[in-house]
């Protein structure tokens, strides 16, 4: 599978980049006027014109999946053999999509690798963005699947709060070992490296906590849960954990005199001022979206 050269999704960072460039790209009117066509657009193309062999070649049934979406299955199977074939002079041809899919091994000659290709794409859509883009979205799928993924996106917010939880823990044992080693300014060598590698592990804590309240309320919006559901949601198992962690750390140190850049209580400070601004964000999304007279309900319409 080549898929991650094309969706640029990692689990613990960024998602989607190239991918979501492509699919919103047009095509670019040349100077002789004819039409420079994406890699995406020709791959959709040629699904719409083909589907009934595509789907047959992963034993689906025909006409079940749009255009749209064959193409995320048709670049997550081949993309990297397609995308060496397409250029400007040269549009990619049916034929080499044709001839890859009769070259498929068997064992990805299965509806599973579509269903493998549909979720890879929803993670990469929603996993490391922001919470009002993804909110902006809507729905990425045809309303069968969109059904049928919601499963899948509830156990991704529960496994991302648990991981918040489990995060608290961790940042307060992380915080008895820093009062431990405290000692007196001025301390021997050891108690100082051990601060250190203290603090180090407490910022990357946060890091991951930060990651995890945006993949929690990523998936969560997905699954129809309206803002403030999840605004009350991080608030609890994010924001307030923090904002205790911050006076205490601000305590910490000016006791142990660290010099500023070693300081975790500016981290904290400006996670919950990002995680509250992109609530506001979303909060102001869906307002928009929301038709006049209807008030959103709280909670989840999933």
């Amino acid at each position: 599978m080549q898929c991650r050269t094309v969706f640029g999704y990692s689990e613990a960072g960024s998602a989607c980049g190239a991918w979501t460039v492509r699919r919103e790209s047009r095509g670019v009117l040349l100077s002789d006027g004819t039409v420079d066509t994406t890699y995406w657009q020709r791959l959709e193309a040629i699904a719409a014109g083909h589907g009934d062999a595509i789907a047959r070649a992963f034993r689906l049934r025909p006409g079940f999946l749009e255009a749209e979406e064959l193409a995320i299955v048709l670049n997550f199977a081949l993309g990297g053999r397609l995308e060496r074939e397409h250029g400007e002079a040269s549009p990619l041809a049916v034929e080499t999509v044709l001839e890859g899919l009769a070259a498929m091994p068997a064992e990805q000659c299965h509806p599973r690798t579509a269903v493998e290709a549909l979720a890879w794409y929803d993670r990469g859509t929603t996993q490391g963005r922001r919470i009002p883009d993804v909110l902006r979205q809507g729905a990425l799928f045809q309303p069968a699947i969109e059904r049928a993924f919601r499963g899948r996106r509830r156990e991704r917010t529960q496994r991302s709060m648990r991981q918040l939880i489990e995060n608290n823990r961790k940042l307060a044992d992380a915080v008895d070992e820093l009062v431990d080693a405290l000692g007196e300014p001025g301390s021997g060598r050891a108690s100082h490296a051990a601060v250190r590698s203290t603090i180090k592990r407490i910022q990357a804590i946060l890091r991951s906590s930060e990651w995890h309240c945006r993949a929690a309320a990523a998936w969560s919006v997905k699954n129809g849960f309206a803002v403030d559901g999840v605004g009350q949601a991080v608030h609890r198992l994010l924001l307030q954990p923090l904002r205790r962690m911050a006076r205490l750390m601000e305590e910490l140190e000016e006791h142990l005199e660290l010099p500023q850049r070693q300081r975790c209580s500016p981290q904290i400070r400006r996670i919950c001022r990002r995680v509250l601004l992109e609530l506001m964000d979303a909060a102001a999304v869906e307002w928009e979206r929301t038709p006049p007279g209807c008030n959103r309900a709280h909670g989840s319409t999933g």
